[in-house]
């Protein structure tokens, strides 16, 4: 890579060490945020872009846990001028190294087109902020939706409640209105407790269906169910909109 290019972004497609990763995912979060601090203290750039690809579909080896160190990728996006590109769908099942690299350099192109050169488009599919438990059911809140969310499907998430219990319920694809805002309903068998947990995509190979109007599928996530509340959340969205 050119020197002159190296000093606009940095872009990581990395497979080689996840796999020592996934077994000891619980850091990888830090380790990322780390990395990439210390790669723009290097440049002298402390907003320097950093773009990387999140773990493709693979069921190759079904002990690893590849959801959660998925979604410890995720949450390295708390750091300003970063992106990353989900590649689930592009990945051999059998294969940890996608032979499709063609359309994951596109998406990280669109990444690097928007974080870096200013085009006028998202660098990245929906990114999950809040989920608030509202009258009967939790509301999901997103950023990096573009011109809306858009369903393919009934989208189908997993209620984890405290002692362990797990229910897979679904959002109708017609409650997806186009806006950032997903109401997933709970029936009232459902006790939402503190602590429960709400996921999406959450597999080896998951099928996804939540996307933004660009066609950027939204990231595998878990998030921690919040009460509801009438305070304010904007403050939020404006702070991760920058991610």
């Amino acid at each position: 890579m050119q020197k002159g290019f190296r000093q606009s972004l940095e872009a990581l497609y990395r497979r080689s060490q996840r796999e020592s990763n996934a077994h000891a995912s619980y850091g990888y979060a830090q380790l990322l945020m780390s990395l990439i601090q210390e790669w723009r203290a290097l440049f002298k750039r402390p907003e320097l872009p950093f773009i990387f690809a999140q773990l493709p579909n693979c069921t190759l080896e079904p002990d690893c846990d590849w959801p959660r160190l998925r979604d410890k990728q995720r949450r390295a996006l708390t750091l300003r001028n970063t992106a990353m590109v989900v590649t689930i769908g592009y990945g051999e099942d059998n294969d940890l190294h996608p032979l499709d690299k063609r359309h994951v350099a596109q998406r990280l192109t669109t990444a690097a087109e928007s974080l870096v050169y200013g085009r006028d488009c998202e660098p990245m599919g929906p990114l999950p902020v809040m989920a608030i438990h509202k009258d009967d059911g939790i509301e999901i809140s997103f950023i990096h939706t573009g011109g809306g969310l858009v369903c393919t499907g009934d989208v189908p998430f997993d209620i984890l409640e405290p002692g362990g219990s797990i229910y897979r319920v679904k959002a109708c694809r017609y409650d997806c209105h186009g806006g950032h805002l997903i109401k997933v309903p709970i029936s009232q068998e459902i006790r939402l407790n503190r602590g429960t947990l709400i996921r999406y995509a959450w597999d080896l190979s998951p099928e996804l269906f939540l996307y933004n109007d660009q066609g950027l599928p939204a990231t595998p996530f878990e998030l921690r169910k919040v009460r509801s509340t009438t305070r304010d959340h904007t403050h939020l969205l404006q702070r991760t909109a920058s991610i």
